[in-house]
């Protein structure tokens, strides 16, 4: 019977490239588990475009990309390897994309509440591999007040951040050897967070005027120092020494109204009886005729008188 050395070669070779693969998987595996598995925490603004990186490496060394997210309602997931095949499950724009030099990266936009959660990537390259847990958290920003107010006969110094996400870190400049009590107060998980700091300062607070609050918050681009401004009771009694102003300028005016209207009425009395008593004006006499009608009818007269006697005379003599 004729030997086939080519059979046994076959399932020789066959057997050596599955050996090979085996091997590469086991190293693979291998650099992944020894690999220390990452856990970081990322804070991210709202509405912000947020970019996740797995590994240094460009796809020129990469076997595979896969990111694992569970966030919101809908977990997901996200594979690519090297020969460009991609599997996205995930919705709302949410993609495995590429730099310019070939660097994969997860692209997450408009950043939201509901994309919080936690994101594990896992990314394959000869002889090693990255592993990445990170849960990436929203962050806001959150209200900041500092005052004085009275607690009895003591002057209290407080710093409040309020709604903040993460809670906010509050502290205290200038306060020599005094000791700040610090409350925390927070809703369900996720929600947001309220830090109150109190300081109380000795006597009624003189002397410690450059006493300064400062709050530092992941999304504050630097720390905020506030000077506590003055209110509570001092507040109240400004309000109250306005108001006290106001009634009185208000009372002023309509006393001074009052007055002045009685006064113009017992004018008005006192005028019109000085009118009624007073003798009444003679009435005005016509003019006389002007001299100078008289004289130019004087002539006439003159002249009637002398025409008169001769016309009777006349008259006389005729008869």
């Amino acid at each position: 019977m004729a030997s086939h050395p080519e059979r046994g070669v076959v399932p020789a070779l066959l057997c050596t490239l599955c050996i090979l693969r085996v091997v590469t998987l086991l190293l693979v595996s291998g650099a992944l588990s020894m690999e220390e598995s990452r856990h970081e925490v990322v804070m991210e603004l709202q509405g912000a475009n947020v970019s996740l990186t797995c590994s240094n490496k460009t796809w020129s060394e990469l076997f595979y990309v896969i990111w694992r997210i569970a966030a919101g309602h809908s977990p997901c997931e996200i594979q690519q390897n090297d020969e460009g095949d991609n599997r996205n499950t995930c919705k709302g724009g949410v993609a495995l994309l590429n730099t310019s030099s070939g660097q994969p990266y997860l692209l997450i936009p408009h950043f939201s509440p509901r994309h919080e959660g936690l994101y594990q990537c896992e990314a394959s390259y000869l002889g090693m591999g990255d592993y990445r847990n990170i849960s990436l958290v929203l962050s806001v920003a959150p209200r900041v007040s500092a005052w004085l107010e009275w607690a009895g006969s003591s002057r209290v110094a407080l710093c409040v951040a309020e709604d903040g996400k993460p809670a906010a870190t509050l502290s205290w400049r200038n306060t020599g050897n005094l000791t700040a009590n610090t409350t925390t107060t927070q809703g369900p998980p996720g929600a947001s967070v309220t830090v109150r700091s109190t300081l109380e300062l000795p006597g009624d607070g003189a002397g410690w005027e450059g006493v300064r609050c400062v709050v530092a918050h992941p999304s504050l681009e630097r720390e905020v120092t506030m000077r506590p401004a003055d209110s509570g009771r001092e507040a109240g009694r400004g309000l109250w020494v306005v108001l006290l102003l106001s009634a009185v300028t208000v009372l002023a005016t309509l006393g001074a109204l009052y007055v002045s209207r009685n006064h113009l009425t017992a004018l008005r009395r006192c005028w019109r009886s000085v009118c009624r008593s007073s003798p009444e004006a003679p009435p005005l006499e016509a003019p006389p005729p002007e001299s100078v009608l008289v004289d130019d009818l004087q002539p006439y007269a003159c002249y009637h008188q002398r025409v008169n006697p001769l016309y009777v005379s006349s008259a006389d003599l005729l008869k």
